[in-house]
């Protein structure tokens, strides 16, 4: 039976985030909007915010796909070949994912997009190399969509599986490495001793060496914590409701740039 699941702090995106992302979108000309979501059988309080604005899930149609680029473990994954959903076929996506722990990865961010996105279920599929998929999965993005952009959530910092602190930040970015690479520094490690984060920028498909990275906006250099014992302090309502004002401020100038990027390419 379906149930309403109340979404672990710093696991999902809050309902705010996805409004803030459509209304900016919308704001900037991309009407043909959808929701690729894994199947589920819950009704969350994100999807129900999505049909509130009138945006609809994608249907879970795909096709095959012979990847151009060199795949590292989707052809083990998946030995009758790879098919992927339809509805990333030739569109902009827009990755909005959550800063998080991840039992097979270290640490979850933008890069896990792709195993929705192009996957599904079938992500499940890739447990055992899901460091090496996440690689292979996002050349392919690179290859079958127009272009992409991704938000990371840290409004809540979750550093641990049992712990998460309100943060009020968001990253935004067109590299997903990059944007995850800057999390886990976030959260005490080395982005360039994380597998796939290593292996995507050895790839040439994303920027994860520290010294290579940008951050405009707020200064994060003091910012980082360890993932056994973080000591960040609790923000006031204010710094909250900051970070929410950036999701509506922010977004539609960095969506905007997107879209002029996509134009001068010819998409």
């Amino acid at each position: 039976p379906q149930r309403d699941v109340a979404p672990l702090p710093g696991a999902h995106s809050p309902p705010w985030l996805l409004e803030g992302a459509c209304i900016a979108l919308r704001d900037r000309g991309f009407r043909d909007l959808s929701a690729i979501w894994p199947a589920t059988p819950t009704d969350d309080p994100a999807r129900r915010a999505l049909r509130a604005l009138g945006v609809p899930d994608a249907d879970d149609r795909r096709g095959p796909i012979k990847p151009l680029a060199r795949m590292h473990a989707l052809p083990r994954a998946f030995p009758d070949g790879v098919s992927v959903c339809d509805r990333a076929r030739g569109a902009n996506l827009v990755h909005l994912g959550t800063l998080r722990p991840h039992p097979h990865t270290t640490v979850a961010g933008a890069m896990h997009g792709a195993l929705h996105a192009l996957l599904g279920e079938r992500r499940h599929a890739l447990a055992p190399w899901t460091a090496r998929a996440l690689v292979d999965l996002l050349a392919l993005t690179r290859e079958v969509s127009a272009g992409q952009f991704s938000v990371l959530d840290l409004t809540v910092l979750r550093p641990t599986r049992r712990r998460a602190w309100p943060a009020g930040w968001l990253l935004a970015s067109a590299d997903p490495v990059a944007l995850d690479a800057v999390g886990a520094r976030l959260l005490g490690y080395d982005p360039m001793r994380l597998a796939h984060l290593r292996l995507a920028h050895d790839d040439g498909i994303g920027v994860a060496d520290p010294r290579d990275l940008a951050l405009v906006g707020d200064d994060l250099s003091a910012a980082r914590h360890s993932p056994r014992a973080v000591t960040t302090a609790s923000p006031s309502s204010l710094s909250l409701a900051a970070a929410r004002v950036l999701a509506y401020t922010t977004l539609p100038e960095a969506f905007a740039r997107a879209r002029a990027h996509a134009a001068e390419r010819g998409h």
